[in-house]
């Protein structure tokens, strides 16, 4: 089967046989020995594995400091209490480096990291991994003003035992992205019933500047109590082709939790893809209040095995357009959105994380995901997919979820397929021809979903009118006592 690669962090450096700490020209046997003699503008260069022996202060005002990994196999692995304290309106970098939590779990918020008063971290093409807290915030703990960017960083087996698995991030003006990142197997609750947003957990208070994470995949995160990946409290954050797939927790929401904890705050999710995740209650979405919203754009809800979105208090409303989502519950309804496609076959990625992160075959051209979503819904946000790939934002449709679809293919079923029916459209007619060598019961719906056509066919050739359908992607359903199949045509 077809593979494509969620993202690739390449590095074309040497490994290091053994480890060597430079600033310039000069060496130096200990990292915190390297940290003391380092002024705003200096690159801290690592090659090999080195270990972070204490915790140490970051407090330049001004500039920038970079650690910079120069071999592949570049670490930090941090002892037993040691951390990175940013304290001051400066900026840090890591870059290129694997930071390694300490064996024993640390006692104070953000075993990794603290951000306070007004810092700004970049993390770009690193790995931080195994950082363990017995408070809140696994790896990083955001507050009082921090500015933290992601790029194509990986966040896997870190550990909080209250909120946030990876990071906590607090009330106070904060402001984080990030974009081509991997969440995987993170957890909230290691030791608590207590525990929510097993990747991130945005606290009261912090969201007065943009939170987004986009082209980001959340895999096997879990919490002890809600919000499997993220937990959310009067923050309206935005997530953009983005993929939650295996996230898990014990009670409500397994990808997200929303709480109303003092005003009203709207999730907005745009071109991302939920597949396999459950809950006790709110297999993907959960929220506590009616003043708790999502803005669902583009997107797709599959292989859930209970309610997918589900909320505390009802009736409630939900803005869902040109998306792909199951039935909703009794007392939840979609204020203007699209009609429900629950019917289609998907033909989602799977993972295969002892390959790395690596996604088979997203989709087919016989799903109903192809052709569903609005490119004016995603423009303002992005202009590719998850990959990366440009999608063409002047197109009529592109696809829903996190991966636009590429292939071309027969009009109709799938390669390994036999057909049921045979469709052809005429695009300078209005009608299509459907050749049913068998009986079957045939539905047609356009791109939002709505059922436009439903007939049991004989065999033979039928001509069905199209001039009521509107110029549109169609979905074309024929059944049998045997099987499904799907026809996907562009009628112009």
């Amino acid at each position: 089967m077809k593979k494509l690669l969620l993202f690739v962090v390449v590095h074309l450096l040497p490994i290091c046989v053994f480890a060597q700490i430079k600033i310039g020209d000069t060496t130096y046997d200990l990292l915190t020995d390297a940290i003391g003699a380092s002024v705003s503008g200096d690159v801290i260069e690592i090659s090999g594995p080195v270990v972070l022996t204490e915790q140490v202060g970051l407090a330049h005002a001004t500039g920038v400091k970079t650690f910079k990994g120069t071999t592949a196999d570049a670490s930090i692995t941090l002892a037993t209490g040691a951390r990175f304290i940013l304290e001051a309106a400066g900026e840090t970098v890591f870059e290129d480096l694997t930071l390694i939590g300490a064996d024993q779990a640390h006692e104070d918020w953000g075993a990794m990291l603290t951000l306070f008063n007004g810092p700004t971290l970049i993390l770009r093409n690193d790995t931080l991994r195994g950082a363990k807290t017995n408070a809140h915030a696994g790896a990083m703990r955001i507050t009082s003003g921090a500015t933290v960017e992601a790029y194509a960083t990986v966040f896997m087996d870190n550990e909080a035992n209250q909120n946030g698995g990876v990071a906590f991030i607090e009330a106070g003006n904060t402001e984080t992205l990030f974009d081509k990142c991997v969440f995987l197997n993170n957890k909230a609750g290691a030791n608590s019933l207590d525990a929510k947003g097993g990747a991130l957990f945005y606290a009261y208070g912090s969201n007065m500047k943009d939170h987004i994470v986009k082209n980001s995949a959340f895999i096997n995160n879990t919490s002890s109590n809600h919000g499997g990946v993220i937990g959310l409290e009067s923050v309206s954050p935005i997530f953009v082709n983005c993929t939650f797939s295996g996230n898990t927790t014990v009670d409500n929401g397994g990808v997200f939790w929303m709480y109303n904890s003092a005003a009203a705050c709207t999730t907005t999710l745009v071109n991302c893809t939920f597949y396999g995740n459950s809950a006790g209650n709110g297999d993907a979405l959960f929220m506590n209040h009616t003043t708790t919203q999502y803005d669902i754009r583009n997107s797709v809800f599959t292989e859930h095995e209970g309610v997918t979105i589900s909320s505390a208090e009802t009736p409630a409303t939900l803005a869902i357009t040109n998306s792909y989502f199951p039935t909703l519950p009794e007392g939840l309804t979609v204020n203007g959105g699209t009609k429900n496609i629950h019917e289609g076959d998907l033909l989602l990625a799977e993972l295969n994380v002892e390959e790395g992160i690596v996604w088979h075959e997203v989709t087919t051209w016989r799903s109903a995901a192809v052709g569903l979503g609005n490119p004016n819904l995603l423009r303002l946000y992005s202009n590719t997919d998850q990959t990366g790939e440009a999608r063409n934002l002047t197109a009529s449709s592109i696809t829903a979820g996190a991966f636009e679809y590429r292939g071309l293919g027969p009009v109709l079923n799938t390669e390994k397929d036999i057909a049921l029916i045979t469709v052809h459209p005429n695009p300078a007619t209005e009608y299509i021809l459907i050749a049913a060598p068998e009986r079957v019961k045939l539905t047609i719906y356009n791109s939002t979903g709505q059922l436009l056509y439903k007939r049991n066919l004989s065999v033979g050739e039928h001509r069905i009118e199209t001039s009521t359908f509107g110029k549109s992607m169609l979905i074309v359903k024929a059944q049998d006592d045997r099987r499904t199949t799907y026809a996907k045509i562009l009628v112009k």
